[in-house]
């Protein structure tokens, strides 16, 4: 999420930092992971009119992946996203979690049966939209390669 677009920015780091005061459901969070997309488009679209590349970490498809990892029908989460830019190149970068870098206070980054679950539903998801697959669990400079081998 873009944590600074208001107020869908404020909500979901309640949601997924500070406990959930809210107390949203995975399928109103996920409303409103849409409504972060939707609200930071306008400066998306303009960023790549002006021919900035994005290379975005999450966007649209790990939304839904979250999603279906917490029950929420994908078809459901494509229909909500369905009006969003899409993306020219999806790649899943997969592997075991990098436990140093995981977030402790973060909601699904301390739950490693989820972890377990996404990476079940990112490989089927993968699988089904036909995305590349690259390991995350090789150099930093070997998996650099990897994507920019499919770039070109």
């Amino acid at each position: 999420p873009v944590y600074d677009v208001n107020p869908s920015g404020l909500i979901l780091n309640d949601y997924l930092r500070r406990g959930n005061k809210f107390k949203l459901s995975p399928r109103e969070a996920q409303i409103i992971f849409t409504l972060n997309r939707t609200q930071f488009e306008p400066q998306l679209k303009e960023m790549l009119k002006q021919g900035v590349n994005i290379i975005a970490e999450d966007y649209t498809q790990t939304g839904i992946a979250w999603g279906i990892t917490n029950g929420i029908k994908q078809e459901f989460l494509e229909m909500i996203n369905s009006h969003l830019i899409k993306e020219n190149l999806s790649i899943l970068l997969d592997g075991t979690p990098f436990v140093e870098s995981l977030n402790p206070s973060h909601l699904y980054e301390k739950n490693y049966q989820l972890i377990k679950k996404a990476r079940e539903v990112f490989l089927q998801l993968a699988h089904q939209k036909k995305w590349p697959i690259i390991s995350a669990n090789q150099s930093i400079n070997e998996v650099h390669r990897r994507i920019v081998s499919l770039l070109v």
